[in-house]
């Protein structure tokens, strides 16, 4: 996982590098301004394969499948999307009274990026009386980021390694004033 948050003033108006020497209409609303935020990216959350139906083992414990020797499970027929995340294929169910051999956690689901983004300026209203101005987006990039998909390899045909959900949501906007007294 890779995470930075970052706030920078926005180099435009007095006493900065450029345009210091605006008049102040213009300063009052170019300068000041300040970009922060908090931008994430990471890899997959693991998972594990599984069966829904625990039958051949005759309890009540989930039970791994078996692994199929010499089938990558990340080998999936037209590449890997949200419809095939991981090939069934490489697991069986494991012969009767038997636990399954697959790893826990030996898959990894999608990967995740989000920037969560504002631009503020405080204006001032009097001696000790301020107005900040916020504008803020998460998810500014509207990225799709992806649920991991079910596990199940029993789950039926067009349901095993398939992603139906998202991890965060789409992209969102809102502004804010708050009045500081």
């Amino acid at each position: 996982m890779l995470s930075i948050g970052h706030t920078y003033e926005l180099p435009f108006g007095k006493g900065r590098t450029y345009l210091s020497n605006m008049p102040r209409a213009e300063e009052y609303l170019l300068g000041g301004w300040q970009f922060s935020g908090i931008t994430q990216y990471q890899s997959g959350w693991p998972f594990s394969p599984g069966l829904n139906n625990n039958a051949s083992i005759n309890a009540d414990v989930g039970t791994p499948p078996d692994v199929v020797p010499g089938v990558d499970p990340y080998n999936v027929p037209g590449g890997q999307n949200r419809d095939h995340w991981f090939n069934p294929a490489a697991y069986t169910i494991p012969a009767p009274y038997k636990y399954g051999n697959a790893a826990r956690d030996s898959l990894r689901g999608p990967n995740l990026f989000t920037a969560d983004w504002s631009l503020s300026k405080r204006f001032l209203v009097a001696e000790r009386k301020s107005l900040e101005f916020r504008w803020e987006t998460f998810n500014t990039f509207n990225r799709t980021n992806l649920n991991n998909p079910n596990g199940a390899i029993d789950a039926g045909v067009g349901s095993a390694g398939v992603i139906t959900g998202i991890s965060n949501p789409m992209r969102q906007m809102q502004f804010g004033l708050r009045l500081d007294f």
